[in-house]
């Protein structure tokens, strides 16, 4: 799964920030099934999402199966990187096209998956085609955004750009071992009185090691982890 996020840049010994304060653009791709960050890249604020996919999945070493992402990716270089790193093998692509996209008369083989998008949702509708492609996993790499702003910070440290772009890359490895270290897991519950339930999750008790690291900035000692590694029962 891929997507981007804004970082603040780091202003200085200026107390109050300027109000167009410049940022750069965050961009991931995320293991759906384990939450690992796979790769990582910093670009200016204007780049396009679509530009640096190609630039992430040579990244990542092995064949992959599949990939998804939001609306902002749906273009044929997007399509045609997922395809070349299959290796051979087809991947399956999981973008929604847009409410007006036609299908390719004449489509390539990486084309041929966004014509089966287009066709899955004329025929299925657009809320049901998230539910059964799978496209709803994509909610693991917003919340792995969420996790990085919330643990890491909305801004960077660094003042110079190689530094911002070997900033990320550290802070992606810091929530790596963060997630291999504790991740809430939830099963469904039944309430054995009412004979109800099936329909709502409780979290299962875990111990959540990551909450116990800790990290020093200057000469304070702040908590490395937050709300989104904690794991509760109900």
């Amino acid at each position: 799964d891929s997507d981007s996020t804004g970082l603040r840049i780091h202003v200085g010994h200026m107390q109050k920030p300027p109000r167009n304060r410049a940022w750069r653009k965050l961009h991931i791709a995320v293991d759906a099934d384990t939450g690992q960050i796979v790769a990582s890249d910093l670009t200016a604020r204007r780049t396009h999402d679509c530009t640096q996919v190609p630039a992430l999945l040579e990244q990542i070493d092995d064949p992959i199966a599949s990939v998804s992402a939001d609306g902002a990716y749906d273009t044929k270089a997007v399509y045609e990187a997922a395809q070349a790193k299959g290796e051979g093998r087809a991947v399956r692509v999981i973008i929604p096209p847009g409410r007006d996209a036609q299908l390719s008369p004449m489509p390539s083989v990486a084309l041929r998956e966004r014509n089966r998008n287009i066709r899955s949702i004329r025929e299925l509708g657009r809320r049901e085609w998230h539910r059964s492609s799978g496209y709803t996993k994509r909610s693991m790499v917003e919340n792995t955004v969420f996790r990085y702003k919330t643990i890491i910070g909305r801004s960077m440290r660094s003042r110079t750009f190689d530094g911002q772009r070997v900033e990320v890359q550290l802070a992606s490895k810091i929530l790596n071992t963060m997630a291999q270290l504790g991740m809430p897991a939830a099963t469904a519950w039944s309430d054995s009185r009412s004979g109800e339930g099936g329909s709502a999750l409780s979290a299962e008790p875990c111990t959540n090691a990551a909450s116990r690291l800790r990290g020093r900035r200057g000469d304070r000692v702040v908590e490395s982890a937050r709300a989104p590694l904690t794991c509760a029962a109900s």
